[in-house]
């Protein structure tokens, strides 16, 4: 998908979901599931080489810390293309990979939150090679051959429907891969589609804790009564 594109999409649904709002508040936990669209972005220098749109899925869980953010943890399933290329040579290969983020999400509005994170991504396999194009002798290699890849994910979510309890998002995300070898793309961009759901209420979360004082107080195993 063109970055014009998936902006204007954004701002298409920014403008039609700001009456489905989430109210945070600290000590509320979510959970995201959805599948997630992406792609490498890559200029390629011929014609037989190109990077298109690749499924996966995602989970993000976010547990809020105040009304205005949230700690948030997630999971990607990847099959990720890396794409090389030194002169004349060109290497193209992918890999399926988890991808593990970890960050905090401020929340702009109730229905809209951005997020930054830092993240670690581990190959589950071999690398298969999509295009490869290199002279005899030479050796050329992508990242998809190494044991883990870093770098900080940026991310943009939008509420679209639904209700405190649960919702459906959109959430266009850019993955900056920071240790990538020369004249190689890395980076990803897309958008995942997900099902937002509570898993625990602070409400509920408070009503327990007041369960097991009330248990600690009652319980004769626990208070046996003094020895005269």
């Amino acid at each position: 998908m063109n970055p014009l594109h998936l902006l204007l999409c954004t701002i298409i649904i920014i403008a039609s979901g700001s009456v489905f709002a989430y109210d945070p508040e600290e000590g509320n936990i979510n959970a995201t599931l959805g599948p997630y669209t992406y792609r490498t972005p890559y200029n390629s220098p011929v014609p037989d080489v190109s990077s298109p749109m690749r499924g996966g899925y995602g989970l993000i869980a976010t547990g809020d810390s105040n009304s205005k953010g949230s700690v948030e943890l997630g999971m990607f399933y990847l099959d990720k293309l890396f794409l090389r290329d030194e002169g004349d040579d060109i290497l193209a290969q992918k890999v399926e990979m988890i991808h593990i983020t970890m960050g905090y999400r401020w929340w702009l509005r109730s229905w809209i939150s951005a997020s930054l994170g830092f993240f670690s991504a581990y190959p589950l396999g071999d690398p298969k090679d999509v295009f490869k194009r290199v002279a005899p002798g030479n050796f050329l290699d992508t990242s998809a051959m190494d044991f883990c890849e870093y770098g900080f994910d940026l991310a943009l979510q939008v509420q679209v429907f639904g209700t405190q309890k649960f919702g459906i998002v959109f959430e266009p995300r850019y993955s900056w891969n920071v240790t990538p070898k020369a004249h190689e793309a890395a980076d990803h961009v897309g958008f995942l589609i997900g099902l937002r759901f509570m898993v625990q209420e602070k409400g509920a979360a408070k009503a327990e804790a007041q369960r097991r004082q009330h248990l600690r107080e009652t319980d004769p195993a626990l208070n046996p009564p003094p020895k005269p």
